[in-house]
């Protein structure tokens, strides 16, 4: 494909020698949502929210939403199309097998990205081109030369003050040579080399509450935990499957207490007591199936929830399908800006031996051990095993 040029007039985009398609089951959805205002009073882009929701739905991207509620609900979504990056020292240098099952999956996700973003593209430029036309800002950029294309839009939308309400981006590369690592403080990371296909798509976007600051209430503890009770206790009929009591224990003047975890050392200015109590569930790596499904039910009942609780303040994160190994993800944590003492975290972390799930509360500073899947008891660096 020869030089072509995209841009964007607020209204329109167009691109020389390219269609503008998108496919008929998308356009019907789109449709459908539009007519019958399914997005509600939500103060962000109806297109754009409609295109959130329907790439959550594809089973072949990795999907997140992240919902903070503070001083507004702060909504904002990652879709990652490629899988071309892990954390290394996660994983460990020496563990080759699980490398090359790594590397295996890239492959595998690269063949059917070529298969599915050219349509995707197409999609992400009409409604691009459309959410423009109320846009303050929007750029739409496209290059294509020989087999390397590379494709860039952007959306902003402001307030009256100009500060940005909404932003929107995708971007979006194929047939060039990716080469670079990153060195942070705890891990290594490393991008995948050779001629793949990278795309990603980001939107946020503020919803004002209506709710006055002082009526502001921390997330009812109780109230959640009693919801999603009897779905963690399904879990135990698996066979395998176990719960264990969590008691974490570490004084003010036990520095290591917030170090060396799984939540970054660096994640809290200071050091604080905490007492951290709850139960830890395990769910064998057989029972993959089973523990991807009791996670989507804890999300919806999490999701159900904090969304019917716009006075109560949380963080929430949705992440499509199982985490890579040695990765911890937290579904619900409540603010530990609130007037709570009681800080409470739902999370899931998936090992070699299967899916642990979380649901703890903290009196005081919350802090998740290092390799907690195998602890009975910490107490101030004293610990006891589980058998």
């Amino acid at each position: 494909m020869h030089n072509a040029q995209c841009t964007m007039h607020n209204s329109q985009c167009t691109i020389h020698n390219s269609q503008c398609t998108m496919n008929r089951r998308y356009l019907i959805i789109l449709g459908v949502a539009l007519a019958t205002g399914a997005f509600g009073q939500r103060q962000a882009n109806p297109r754009l929210c409609q295109m959130d929701e329907y790439l959550q739905k594809q089973e072949n991207f990795t999907v997140s939403h992240f919902q903070h509620n503070g001083a507004g609900i702060y909504h904002s979504w990652r879709v990652y199309f490629t899988t071309d990056r892990y954390y290394l020292s996660a994983l460990g240098r020496e563990d080759m097998d699980l490398w090359r099952q790594y590397l295996a999956k890239c492959d595998s996700v690269d063949a059917l990205c070529r298969q599915l973003l050219p349509s995707i593209s197409d999609s992400m430029r009409i409604v691009f081109a459309s959410a423009s036309r109320e846009a303050s800002e929007s750029s739409c950029q496209e290059y294509h030369k020989d087999d390397a294309d590379t494709i860039n839009y952007a959306l902003k939308f402001h307030y009256d003050d100009g500060s940005y309400r909404e932003t929107a981006y995708f971007n979006y590369k194929m047939g060039q040579d990716i080469i670079g690592h990153e060195t942070t403080p705890t891990d290594s990371l490393i991008f995948i080399y050779g001629p793949r296909i990278r795309a990603d798509y980001f939107h946020t976007y503020t919803e004002r509450r209506g709710i006055p600051w002082q009526d502001m209430k921390p997330l009812d503890i109780a109230a959640f935990t009693a919801l999603i009770q009897p779905t963690l206790e399904s879990a135990r009929q698996l066979k395998g499957a176990k719960a264990y009591p969590v008691y974490w224990r570490h004084d003010a003047e036990y520095k290591d207490s917030l170090r060396g975890g799984l939540i970054s050392e660096n994640w809290r200015d200071t050091d604080h007591a905490g007492l951290t109590t709850g139960t830890h569930y395990l769910i064998p790596a057989q029972y993959e199936k089973e523990g991807k499904a009791l996670y989507l039910k804890l999300d919806a009942l999490a999701h159900d929830y904090v969304n019917s609780h716009p006075e109560q303040e949380y963080f929430y994160c949705y992440a499509a399908g199982y985490p890579n190994l040695y990765e911890l993800h937290y579904i619900v944590t409540s603010n530990e800006l609130g007037d709570s003492d009681d800080y409470y975290y739902l999370g899931y972390y998936r090992d070699l031996v299967g899916l642990h799930i979380l649901s703890i509360t903290t009196k005081g500073e919350l802090w998740i051990p290092k390799n907690f899947q195998k602890m009975k008891r910490w107490v101030n660096g004293k610990i006891t095993y589980l058998k």
